[in-house]
């Protein structure tokens, strides 16, 4: 008669452990998993950073549709499946809606730097997608850094790998490919929007080194596979 009683302790167990062991395993850290969401984890953050209106957390999960938002001397850094990242400087509102039907970061206002390892890793077929008030870049790796200097002007670099930069009204395509920076600035005139070269302003390679540092990831300035 012991063994009926025995079934009847364990079902409850197996039951409460199911239902613990996800917690654990998607965890707090910026290598936890959940199935089917290529989600970023905040990894990093100082000063005043929050995700729609509220304090953020150490492991908060980020997703799809959350607004991001820094404030002065303030920063945050996002991860995502460990293999990508994204630093968010001081006083920027982002945008991220990043799933398997679409990745894209609408950068309202501030800085945005990302070192992308392994795209493939954010799900889809899509090219991650980075847009400004007059621009847009098209992702395709590795290293990418974004000022939206105010509602009329932008900065894009391609730091490092292929980056397809769009003006705002679509009526200019490039298909940027650099091995050590290529830089543009797109602004809004009243006849539209002008593209213009950059130079290297407001970041650094030792700034991206330290970034890619952070997913253990080399960034091979001055080559650049096909």
């Amino acid at each position: 008669m012991r063994k009926p009683r025995i079934v009847l302790i364990l079902l409850p167990i197996l039951a409460l452990s199911a239902a613990i062991l996800p917690v654990f395993a998607n965890g707090s850290g910026e290598n936890s998993t959940i199935v089917g969401h290529p989600h970023g984890v905040v990894q990093y953050f100082v000063g005043d950073a929050s995700i729609d209106g509220k304090p953020v957390d150490f492991g908060q999960v980020v997703q799809p549709g959350d607004r991001v938002q820094t404030g002065s001397a303030s920063s945050m850094d996002v991860v995502f499946n460990g293999q990508n990242i994204i630093h968010f400087a001081e006083n920027t509102i982002a945008v991220l809606t990043i799933s398997e039907n679409a990745k894209t970061i609408d950068m309202k206002t501030g800085t945005f730097a990302g070192v992308f390892a392994k795209l493939s890793a954010l799900g889809g077929t899509q090219n991650l997608l980075v847009r400004t008030p007059t621009a847009t870049g098209g992702i395709r790796g590795t290293t990418f850094f974004v000022k939206v200097l105010d509602q009329n002007d932008s900065y894009i670099c391609a730091c490092h790998g292929v980056v397809d930069m769009t003006d705002a009204t679509d009526t200019r395509t490039m298909d940027v490919r650099a091995p050590h920076h290529q830089a543009y600035v797109f602004k809004k005139t009243d006849s539209g929007i002008t593209v213009s070269p950059g130079g290297m302003e407001y970041h650094t390679d030792a700034e991206l080194n330290s970034l890619a540092d952070k997913i253990g990831y080399k960034i091979d300035w001055g080559h650049l596979s096909n």
